[in-house]
């Protein structure tokens, strides 16, 4: 069984070997791993092997703990972040509205989440995603204001589904996520992973999606996500699809 490796602060986040991980996993006589079954469906932590230097924001209920830097794109940019949910609750759906501004005060450039993963997280445990800016003008900010929000209670849509197998290419991640529920779940699925240096620090977010459209309840699909030349040393990782 693996053991979580997020010392710096209370997460539930466990490091994985490089080709497999799990929140909690169980080998087999063969040595594979998967992932041993939630007790609550409805929060899937992220697996894998980065072991990110978190910050301590207690006092907040649901706070930005790691942000990378501004990485333009060609058309704006992007801030990767990772927020944690340090309520007595589960949440869902977070949002995060940022404001870039310059040296004197003035706004630059407006930006929004395009959605966490997972998307329902439990007391304690942590998600990735980023803030898009639209604006060109955005990359000049000296400053970036982010402001935080979340909704009470389980996504009534989205369904976070288990990464069962990670192997870690140099052009790509490849794995495996199942559907574990007991109805079918709709896709697109999502495959969601950040990817961080070995001191731990963000190097940007990768996306992807499965290759099956959509999961019936106990299967599971192949997924690859293109590093397109980019490096991605350790990484985070989820998955997540919809109601039917």
């Amino acid at each position: 069984m693996t053991e979580p490796a997020l010392d710096a602060v209370t997460v539930t986040v466990t490091a994985g070997a490089e080709h497999t991980g799990a929140a909690s996993s169980n080998e087999d006589e063969s040595g594979s791993s998967a992932a041993a079954e939630s007790d609550d469906l409805s929060t899937v932590p992220l697996i894998g092997t980065a072991e990110p230097k978190l910050s301590d924001n207690p006092d907040t209920p649901v706070a930005i703990v790691m942000q990378g830097k501004y990485n333009a794109t060609g058309l704006g940019g992007t801030i990767p972040l990772l927020v944690r949910n340090n309520s007595d609750a589960v949440v869902h759906r977070i949002d995060v509205v940022g404001t870039a501004t310059d040296e004197v005060g003035s706004i630059v450039g407006a930006g929004a989440s395009q959605g966490f993963n997972p998307n329902t997280i439990a007391p304690g445990e942590v998600a990735i995603g980023y803030v898009y800016f639209s604006d060109e003008s955005a990359k000049t900010a000296s400053d970036y204001k982010l402001e935080v929000s979340a909704n009470d209670g389980p996504d009534p849509w989205s369904v976070d589904l288990p990464v069962d197998q990670v192997n870690h290419t140099d052009d790509s991640v490849i794995g495996s996520v199942s559907n574990p529920t007991g109805d079918t779940v709709s896709g697109p699925i999502s495959i969601a992973a950040m990817c961080f240096d070995e001191d731990g620090a963000i190097i940007g977010n990768i996306r992807g999606y499965a290759a099956k459209d959509d999961l019936s309840a106990g299967s599971s699909s192949p997924f690859s996500i293109d590093l397109y030349g980019d490096v991605c040393p350790t990484y985070l990782i989820g998955a997540s699809g919809y109601q039917r």
